[in-house]
Order: structure tokens, then C-alpha cells, then sequence
């Protein structure tokens, strides 16, 4: 079944292009050169790109023009000219031999191959030399040093700045440590893909498996985002429900922020990961695609496809190597925007600069952010439609909007980070805050699964606690020079019957009555803070009455749709335009 999801669709600013391969199946060498069946990638350090190609049996080299070369393994193609059989040797050069290599890894100045059907890690030396540095031909599980320790069909490889080696193998991510190979504990199940993201902590290791995509921080803790079908308590959704896709290959630009292939559906998607916002590089946003959304189409975002893309590399420049394996084809992905992500709620925001910008801070829990790229989201598009302002040019400033997201943080917690980390590190002119029904939930006296009537019941011990949270941040960032804005907003079942009928016509509670109690309560405890706020409610309330009423949540869940996210977004926008913070 194929099913596309209209909220989620590529990212029109990228770029997709084809960076070497002709698309006919052989192994020839130059421009633009031949692959049977690319699959891994990595960079060395001299930008070289080194692609594994395991139907050929070979591991190449392609130069920053495009060229090709083979610098290991050979054999010649079967009579239908569309595999070469494996084999195993070590030599020199071209007298070696693979069993379809996969993942691949520069590390202390030699290239690592997972040759996975030979269950061992072999090693290309700078003179091209092949050698087998972990494992054997025989298959197994064993820990130990690299001559007996086993591996079970090695997938995907991974370095970290230290220079130890990480393997995805049948049996789970084994780690090549100073000559020992060892089992990092419950981490993923049966995995493909590993990528490791260096922090001063020490290293992220994020994993992709059959059930989704893991993180596990240099603490041990792990977090899981889980492919539709496996989804169970303590596992994360992307925010708005949309799918995760089939992870295969994955990179990490950092411990936050990761790109992988989704084979199964033929796309390559990016995922900011504290913020559960997911954003699609090319291919279309399919649950179980049965290859129909398969192609090898170069161009912007909507328009490229691919075909089986299972290898994954960041280059220098933060341009993404596909291994587009059933289209033979290496190709590149260029202008991915990173710049507006959000900062993870345990981050503490960049140091101020130097800056002609009227920064501004957006700060909520997901349903202030955005779906898939900044240009969707409701602090992208307040940037844009205040762009060109008449009063904010005149300042000779520019609009510089930043995000910090909380997933499913109690809006105590969210007006504490304003107060005791925004405000004391001068992080922007103008901080907005969002405040949703959602938020209070966790609020002192607020069970974090509270029902609406739970919520209701509650009213007196939350409205205290929310009108002195944000009095106290406000008068944190007065002290500090800096303006507050709060944005108060509902979830379908506080607005209406027909906002996101289909999950309630699933609930076993039935279809609710709502009740605007909740809304009334919120923005009177928002008044007495004597902040200022932009009135959600009130503008949802206004479009749910419209006679051209158009969804204002998903379908599924009480995230924005596309044209919630409009509402907001003008309203903030139009409170901006007429307030102009920036002249004061």
C-alpha cells in the first residue's frame, strides 16, 4: 500500500545530482564510470570518495571530478553481466577478493570494508594492499582480540575521533578497540547501520535496525524512533506522526542531527532528533512503497527519486554521498539547510556575537515547531512575512529567528529555561513562548497523562503556578534588557467535534464534548503575569467557525496542520508588525 503523506513532502531547496556511475551495470573505470551495485560510501581525508561496490566486488575510489578508479578486488561478471561471484583473498591490489563488501570507513590512515558474506573486516592499506583485520571466514558471535573474535554478516562501519571502529553485524554493533573486538549490550536488533556523532562526553552512537533508528549517549541511556509497525511504549514518534521510513544506512552530522536511507521506501531523510522533526532529501513519504516510488531522477527535492539508497556519507563541505545501489549510481544531495534547528533542550545556546540581527528565540514543545523544514514551520514563516517590514529595515536590522524545542515538556519546566539559561546567556531580543493545552500537562498537580477533566479539576494549582513561572521569566529577561511574548493555543479536543475526527472515532473515550474552560483559564493566568501573548484560541476558534473551514490539526494527532501553522504563524506575525519590538 502505498501511502503518501501530504504534510511531509521533499524539501524543495535541495539538490540532487549524479556524481558518478553511467547507470549500466559493469566496473569500468573514468568518467562517469560504471558500478553493478554500489553500497557503501566514505570520505578520506583528501575528499577522494570511496564507494564499496558489492555486486562487483570491488572496492573504488572516486576523485572530486568524478572519476573512478578501482583500487581493490576484482572477477568477472556472470553471463548476464549483473553480478560478480564473490570470493576471498588477501593481495594487492586487484588480486584481492570480496564477498560483497558493504560499509565502509577511513580510520587511522587505511580504509575498513564490512565484507559481509566473508564475516570479517578486512583493511586497504595506502600501498593497496589488502589484509583481513578482524574476524574470518568463519561466521559467529565471539568477543576478543581481532584474529579469533566472529562476525555474522558485518553490514554497516563507523569511526569515532579516537579511531575506534564500529560494526553493524547480525549479532549487534561490535566495537575495535586496541586490537579487541567487543559487544556494546542491547543496543538495536539485528542491526544494519551504525554512525557515531563525537561529543566531549564522549561518543553518540546512533543505530538502525528493522524497528526504527536508536540513539545511545556516552551515558548509556538510548531512545528509540520506531517504524510504524513497531511502535510501543517508551519508543518516540516524528512529531505530526509522520513516517519514519525504513533506516538502513545512516551519518550523524552531530548527536542531534542525522541523515539516513530508507531503501525499503526509496527515499533519503534527515532527522533533527531532539526535536522529532524529520525532513525528506528526495523520494516521496511512503509507509510501504512496493518499489513503486523507485526511480533515478536528479534535480530539487519533489523531484528527485531513488532507487535502493544504501550508503550514506557527510562530506567536508556537509554535502550527503548517496550509494544509490539499484540505480548504480553514486549522486550527491547539496544545499541542505541546517541553520535553523532546533537546540535541544539540554543545550545551552551559542555564545552571543557581534550581530546586526533583532534576534528572536522561539521556545515550546513540538507543536510550535515544524514537520519537515524551516520554511513550513511557524517561526520560519513568521521570519518570512516579516522579512521585508518597513519598521524593522528601518532599524537597518534583519530578522534572525532561532529555536528551542522541549518534546513534551511541562511549560513550568519550559518558563524555568527562559528565565534561568536564555535570559542569564542574553541568547535574543525577544523570546516567544508557546503555551498549548500539552504543556500543562506535568504542571505541578497535572498528572503527565491527565484527562481534559483531570486537567480542568486542576485548574486553581496549574493557573497559580503558570501565572508565576512566567512573571518570574519575564521579569528574568526585562532585567536582562530582553522581551517576552507568550502564545497561548488548544488541542482539537478543546476546539471542536470535527478537529481530528479519525483519532477520535478510533479512541476507546468516543467523540468528547469540548470545552473552551481550559483556554479561558490558560490565557487569564497568562493576563495576570502581565505578559504580553498572542491569542491563539481565539484565532483557531475564529477559523473552526469559518465557512471555508480547513483542518487546522493532523489527521492523527493534535500537532498543527499545514494551515494551523499558518494561523499561528500570522497571528505572531501580525502581533510583531503592529507591537514592532524591535524599535524599542
Amino acid at each position: 500500500m502505498t501511502s503518501p503523506s501530504l504534510a511531509l513532502t521533499a524539501s524543495p531547496d535541495i539538490v540532487v545530482r549524479t556524481f558518478a556511475g553511467s547507470g549500466a551495470a559493469g566496473f569500468a573505470d573514468g568518467l562517469p564510470g560504471s558500478f553493478v551495485m554500489p553500497f557503501g560510501v566514505a570520505y578520506g581525508p583528501d575528499g577522494t570518495l570511496y564507494v564499496s561496490d558489492a555486486g562487483a566486488q570491488r572496492i573504488r575510489a572516486v576523485d572530486r571530478s568524478g572519476r573512478v578508479r578501482t583500487i581493490a578486488g576484482g572477477g568477472n561478471l556472470v553471463p548476464d553481466g549483473l553480478w560478480v561471484a564473490g570470493g576471498y583473498r588477501d593481495a594487492a591490489g586487484t588480486a584481492a577478493r570480496f564477498n560483497r563488501p558493504a560499509g565502509i570507513v577511513w580510520s587511522n590512515g587505511a580504509l575498513y570494508v564490512a565484507d559481509t558474506n566473508n564475516h570479517c573486516i578486512r583493511v586497504i592499506t595506502p600501498s593497496g594492499n589488502v589484509k583481513t583485520f578482524a574476524g574470518s571466514t568463519q561466521a559467529g558471535s565471539s568477543d576478543g582480540p581481532v584474529k579469533s573474535a566472529r562476525f555474522l554478516r558485518p553490514t554497516g562501519m563507523a569511526v569515532d575521533h579516537a579511531g575506534n571502529v564500529y560494526v553493524a553485524d547480525y549479532f549487534g554493533i561490535r566495537v575495535i578497540h586496541d586490537g579487541q573486538v567487543k559487544t556494546i549490550p542491547s543496543l538495536g536488533n539485528t542491526p544494519f547501520g551504525v554512525a557515531v556523532a563525537d561529543t566531549p562526553a564522549g561518543p553518540d552512537v546512533f543505530v538502525a535496525d528493522p524497528y526504527g533508528v536508536l540513539r545511545r549517549d556516552p551515558g548509556g541511556r538510548t531512545q528509540r524512533f520506531a517504524t510504524t509497525e513497531s511502535l510501543a511504549t517508551g519508543n518516540r514518534n516524528i512529531e505530526g506522526l509522520q513516517p519514519l521510513g525504513h533506516p538502513f544506512a545512516l551519518a550523524a552530522f552531530d548527536a542531534n542531527s542525522i541523515v539516513y536511507g530508507d531503501v525499503r521506501g526509496n527515499s533519503v531523510r534527515y532527522l533533527n532528533w531532539d526535536a522529532g522533526a524529520e525532513q525528506l532529501l528526495g523520494g516521496l513519504d511512503v509507509y510501504d512503497g512496493a518499489a513503486s516510488s523507485a526511480g533515478s531522477r536528479d534535480g530539487r527535492g519533489a523531484v528527485a527519486r531513488w532507487d535502493a539508497p544504501t550508503g550514506i556519507a557527510i562530506g567536508p563541505d556537509g554535502s550527503i554521498a548517496v550509494a544509490d545501489a539499484a540505480s548504480r549510481r553514486v549522486r550527491l544531495v547539496t544545499d541542505l539547510d541546517r541553520s535553523h534547528d532546533a537546540h535541544p533542550e539540554t543545550g545551552l545556546p551559542p555564545a552571543p556575537k557581534p550581530t546586526t540581527a533583532y534576534r528572536v528565540a522561539f521556545v515550546g514543545n513540538s507543536y510550535l515547531w515544524e514537520y519537515d523544514r524551516w520554511s513550513d514551520s511557524i517561526p520560519g514563516m513568521v521570519e518570512s512575512q516579516l522579512a521585508h517590514d518597513p519598521s524593522l529595515a528601518g532599524t537597518k536590522r534583519r530578522l534572525e529567528v532561532t529555536p528551542y524545542i522541549f518534546p513534551g515538556a511541562p511549560i513550568i519546566a519550559q518558563a524555568e529555561y527562559v528565565k534561568l539559561v536564555l535570559a542569564r546567556t542574553h541568547a535574543a531580543d525577544l523570546i516567544v513562548l508557546s503555551v498549548g493545552t500539552t504543556a500543562i500537562l506535568g504542571s505541578p498537580g497535572v498528572p503527565v497523562r491527565a484527562t481534559m477533566k483531570e486537567v480542568v479539576a486542576a485548574e486553581p494549582t496549574w493557573t497559580k503556578e503558570l501565572t508565576e513561572g512566567l512573571r518570574s521569566s519575564d521579569e528574568a529577561l526585562r532585567g536582562q534588557g530582553a522581551r517576552f511574548v507568550v502564545v497561548t493555543a488548544p488541542i482539537p479536543e478543546n476546539l471542536s467535534p470535527v478537529e481530528t475526527l479519525w483519532r477520535r472515532l478510533l479512541s476507546q473515550d468516543g467523540q468528547l464534548e469540548p470545552s473552551s474552560q481550559i483556554g479561558v483559564a490558560m490565557n487569564d493566568a497568562v493576563r495576570a503575569a502581565g505578559v504580553p501573548f498572542v491569542d491563539g484560541w481565539s484565532a483557531f476558534a475564529s477559523e473552526s467557525r469559518a465557512a471555508g473551514h480547513v483542518a487546522l490539526f493532523g489527521t492523527e494527532d493534535e500537532h498543527f496542520s499545514p494551515h494551523g501553522r499558518q494561523i499561528i504563524a500570522g497571528a505572531i506575525a501580525d502581533y510583531l508588525r503592529a507591537t514592532k519590538p524591535w524599535l524599542k
